[in-house]
């Protein structure tokens, strides 16, 4: 069936279930379906730019060639190849739905809209409502921390019978993060997001979910959400004043409401109430000594026990695995043609904890110089993006926040080795990020041709 004689609302009706489905992750073992359903949706009428497309499976292709040179088993053993071929599969089907996205126009402006925002969030959203469900249903054996928690839908640690069936936190936080963004998107633009068909309701459920996320993050001890909540905050916050003219008066005023909320806080809520408490006194035939208890501990006395504080206290943002990517890319030059996964670069350590890295060390170096460039030319699409007058800015701050938490995480983690969904999700971003610079390019080829 043709997906381009299919309505639009009823399109996007398919693809929402899509995504819905694979951010659940209950049918992670079952990607066949996937890939059926993504043949269905991609437009593969309107897929014109084939130089990208050709790349992106160049890079794939490269992955799994290798993959099947390194392990002979995928020759004799369906079942294996069946499993591993598929995520490659699935991943290159992934950038093609992102392509087929309709972005809508007003004017010559392309624009967000309902449908855009859930193409790009729905995924990390119905990941989030189901670690949200577990939360709530399933009983956790340990107080969550770094280990990770049970979770209703399978996960690689449960089937593998490590970490106590757990998924493990640094996992989680490949979605969490993004569905932490939403927050300050939603309250920053607020008023904008209902005009463009929102409901306040389903706003402020979107916004209860996030903060839900950050508070289990936090004790799961998550320094990289934090760090990039905050950065994505302060970001929007400034984007409010850039404009063709800076309104200082606007700028002023909301820097005097920051410094008063801020002030507000230190001076009611961490400051402690009672210094001292009065619970009796020693009565001598000459004198009266009162007995005063401990000063009431302060919310920021008490925020210490948090675990992201004491994990910040103690080792701030800093981390060891930023010594190991060099050590890693000298495995690449070792084994430039693949095969350094079993390599050491640290006592117990193998992964890098960089997806390029990673990618080169265990399939070598064509394949980290593929994916190096394709992700460097959708950095350089989502440029072009941000400094566009024919892109409306809500669309351009969701692409950009994504794009923020994607391309930290994969600096400082094995992606692809660790949750291939979540890779096969990157790449549809990426394929969204191309089909608004390939529109973007047509209508100022356009502009030009009519002056």
């Amino acid at each position: 069936m043709d997906t381009n004689t299919i309505s639009d609302n009823r399109y996007a009706i398919f693809l929402f279930s899509f995504l819905l489905l694979l951010g659940s992750h209950f049918l992670d073992y079952h990607l066949y379906i996937f890939i059926i359903l993504a043949l269905f949706l991609v437009k593969w009428s309107s897929l014109n730019q084939s130089k990208n497309i050709i790349l992106v499976a160049f890079f794939v292709l490269s992955m799994y060639v290798t993959w099947t040179f390194l392990d002979k088993r995928l020759v004799s053993d369906f079942t294996l190849a069946l499993e591993v071929f598929s995520h490659g599969i699935f991943i290159f089907l992934m950038y093609l739905l992102g392509l087929s996205i309709k972005i809508k126009h007003s004017g010559s402006t392309l624009v967000s809209d309902r449908n855009i925002f859930y193409a790009l969030f729905l995924f990390v959203i119905s990941y989030s409502f189901f670690v949200l469900w577990s939360y709530i249903t399933i009983t956790q054996d340990t107080s969550l921390s770094g280990v990770g928690m049970y979770v209703c839908f399978p996960n690689p640690y449960q089937r593998a019978h490590v970490n106590g069936g757990r998924l493990i936190s640094t996992i989680l936080t490949y979605y969490l993060t993004l569905m932490t963004f939403i927050l300050p998107f939603i309250l920053f633009y607020f008023t904008k997001l209902k005009r463009k068909g929102f409901y306040g309701i389903e706003l402020l459920l979107l916004a209860a979910l996030a903060i839900f996320i950050l508070y289990i993050t936090a004790l799961m001890g998550r320094r990289t959400v934090f760090a990039l909540f905050a950065l994505v905050f302060v970001l929007l916050f400034l984007l409010q004043f850039v404009r063709v003219k800076i309104d200082i008066k606007k700028m002023l005023f909301y820097s005097l409401v920051v410094i008063a909320f801020l002030y507000s806080i230190y001076a009611f809520i961490l400051e402690p109430k009672n210094p001292a408490k009065f619970e009796g006194f020693i009565l001598t035939s000459d004198l009266m000594i009162p007995l005063m208890g401990a000063p009431e501990p302060s919310l920021l006395e008490k925020s210490m026990d948090f675990p992201i504080v004491k994990k910040l206290m103690a080792v701030g943002l800093h981390d060891k695995r930023f010594g190991w990517w060099s050590t890693a890319f000298d495995v690449i030059l070792t084994y430039p043609y693949g095969g350094g996964n079993g390599v050491y670069i640290a006592p117990g350590i193998r992964l890098a904890h960089n997806t390029w890295i990673d990618i080169g060390k265990d399939f070598g170096i064509i394949p980290f110089v593929l994916f190096f460039i394709v992700t460097l030319l959708h950095l350089y699409y989502l440029v072009k993006i941000f400094f566009s007058n024919y892109v409306e800015n809500l669309l351009k701050y969701q692409l950009l926040m994504i794009a923020i938490g994607v391309f930290a995480i994969m600096m400082i983690e094995p992606v692809f080795t660790s949750d291939k969904t979540f890779f096969a999700y990157i790449f549809f971003y990426f394929g969204v990020v191309c089909n608004v610079y390939l529109q973007l390019k047509n209508k100022q080829e356009i502009s030009l041709e009519k002056a």
